[in-house]
């Protein structure tokens, strides 16, 4: 397929993979390096010190940045002109920020019959995730000590640790303020969608799937 494209083209889109793959290995690379300690051959999260920012900026990294080079990959194959290739570039970061983000949120609040997987798996395995984040970032005293209490003890019952850490959650109120987050960027996509100069047919199939992702349970 690359053959019959244009050669400037053809080295765009080689540029734009490459670019890519880098970014990927190097945000996850930089993100251990920042936030994991080894310890006698255990890896000890270094909890307080998250930061929303590093966050997102790894989970774009890691995901959005997935979407958003296939779809400018795509617009580059078809000859699409650089405004519109990076117009739909920005178009997947942010759909894929707001889909991971909703990742977290499903694992922690979504129902185990459509999700698809056992509800909690992030607390239970300590995950770094946004509701997370948030939560020892708007934690006063008392709630972030019960929290750590509960995310760093080595011996735990699963549902005690699962529904301790969601009724910490439901008092910050975290579940409204990661939809939040996630409307924020889902948001931009429709912007983004509205500055596109293509066809409406092709743009209304943009809204049908970003509409799709992000309203699904599973």
């Amino acid at each position: 397929m690359f053959k019959e494209l244009d050669p400037i083209l053809h080295s765009q889109v080689r540029l734009a993979i490459m670019s890519l793959l880098m970014n990927v290995k190097s945000a996850e690379f930089s993100f251990l390096l920042e936030n994991i300690n080894t310890t006698k051959g255990n890896l000890s999260f270094q909890l307080t010190k998250l930061k929303e920012a590093e966050y997102i900026e790894m989970i774009r990294l890691k995901t959005a940045v997935l979407l958003a080079c296939s779809l400018k990959s795509g617009a580059l194959m078809a000859n699409t002109d650089e405004k519109t290739a990076n117009l739909l570039y920005d178009f997947g970061i942010n759909l894929g920020l707001a889909f991971q983000l909703q990742d977290d949120l499903l694992d922690s609040f979504g129902s185990q019959e459509t999700f698809g997987k056992i509800i909690g798996g992030d607390i239970v395995s300590n995950k770094k995730t946004f509701l997370l984040i948030k939560a020892l970032k708007h934690a006063g005293s008392e709630s972030n000590k019960k929290l750590l209490d509960l995310i760093k003890n080595p011996v735990f019952n699963r549902e005690e640790k699962v529904n301790g850490v969601l009724k910490i959650y439901n008092e910050l109120n975290i579940k409204n303020l990661t939809q939040n987050k996630i409307d924020e960027y889902f948001n931009l996509c429709s912007s983004i969608l509205d500055n596109l100069e293509i066809e409406t047919k092709k743009i209304e199939c943009l809204k049908n799937i970003s509409y799709k992702m992000m309203n699904r349970d599973s």
